[in-house]
């Protein structure tokens, strides 16, 4: 009897250790959720906040701004593990800006973002080709003329998801800035361009009276010029030689003549470029006037203004300083 005694005692025993252990170990074991029914409690929800910073001209360079962020594990990577489009209105301070999120498991990412400008929120007449960001090139290889949509902005940055806690989240509010910087050229001898070429008054006339829709400027960069940029280094990636473009003559309220501008991908800090101005005759196609070797420091996020009598001064294209430059080279910060 007392041996039954004794069985019975140890087999309860025994069963109450079991069912202790399993329910120790069951508050210990964290139960993934059902295949399909929630989300993966060990990715991490990141939310990127990011806006674009003010523009470089005092006006905004146009009324909306398109966005492409993406995140990639290596920057030798083909593909992006993250890929994302919008498009965004500028806001009364000229910036723009966009929120996105998504989940990812922890690690090393790099985060390339690139924003243009645009008309309106498809980005569908930006000037950039925009289906490769580590080769952003300017659309069916033509180099466009002056225009504000060549203001662009751009994000390069290493992003580290630690793994801390299950359910995670992060964000990430940075700032995208111009990859480019802007020159523009202001010729001082206006009048004496109409007095020579148009009117043939002695006196100066005025310019909002005359017709100089016959008349056009020919840009023509002496050395390379860069036309292509990689947001993922966030750097330019193209350059080449033979680069110009035509522009008009606009007269501006002070009778000086805005002889055109462009936006120059800008390589570090600050970049050089060389250029020609050929003041020619529409209906002729008659050049009137050259004006060679014009250098401007260009740098990033600003505005780089060149005053000079460029319309009325013959100089030899070419590299050369020229000892005859009385005007000024204006930086606007």
């Amino acid at each position: 009897m007392n041996a039954i005694k004794y069985i019975q005692t140890t087999s309860a025993l025994m069963s109450c250790i079991i069912l202790t252990v399993m329910l120790l170990s069951t508050a210990c074991v964290r139960e993934y959720p059902e295949e399909g029914k929630e989300v993966d409690p060990t990715e991490i929800q990141l939310t990127f906040d990011l806006n674009t910073a003010p523009p470089i001209s005092a006006s905004a360079a146009s009324s909306h701004v398109y966005f492409i962020i993406e995140l990639y594990e290596d920057q030798a990577d083909p593909e992006p593990v993250f890929h994302y489009e919008t498009g965004a209105a500028r806001n009364s301070s000229g910036t723009a800006a966009v929120s996105v999120s998504t989940s990812l498991h922890a690690g090393e990412y790099i985060l390339a973002a690139f924003a243009v400008s645009c008309n309106d929120s498809t980005g569908d007449d930006s000037v950039y080709e925009l289906s490769d960001l580590r080769n952003i090139t300017f659309k069916d290889g033509e180099y466009p003329g002056p225009t504000t949509l060549k203001e662009c902005y751009s994000l390069t940055m290493p992003v580290n998801l630690p793994y801390e806690v299950w359910f995670a989240s992060d964000t990430l509010r940075e700032e995208l800035t111009a990859p480019v910087g802007k020159v523009e050229v202001i010729s001082e001898d206006a009048a004496e361009f109409v007095r020579t070429y148009i009117s043939g008054l002695s006196s100066a006339p005025a310019l909002s009276d005359e017709d100089l829709s016959n008349y056009g400027i020919r840009w023509a960069y002496d050395l390379y010029s860069p036309v292509g940029f990689n947001a993922v280094t966030g750097l330019p990636n193209k350059a080449e030689t033979g680069v110009g473009f035509v522009t008009d003559l606009t007269p501006l309220d002070d009778g000086e003549m805005l002889l055109g501008y462009d936006y120059i991908f800008v390589n570090g800090d600050a970049t050089t470029v060389n250029f020609s101005l050929n003041l020619y005759d529409k209906t002729t196609g008659e050049t009137l006037n050259t004006y060679g070797g014009i250098e401007a420091e260009i740098f990033k996020g600003e505005t780089t203004t060149l005053r000079g009598n460029f319309l009325t001064v013959d100089r030899e294209p070419g590299v050369n300083i020229d000892t005859e430059f009385d005007g000024d080279i204006n930086i606007n910060i």
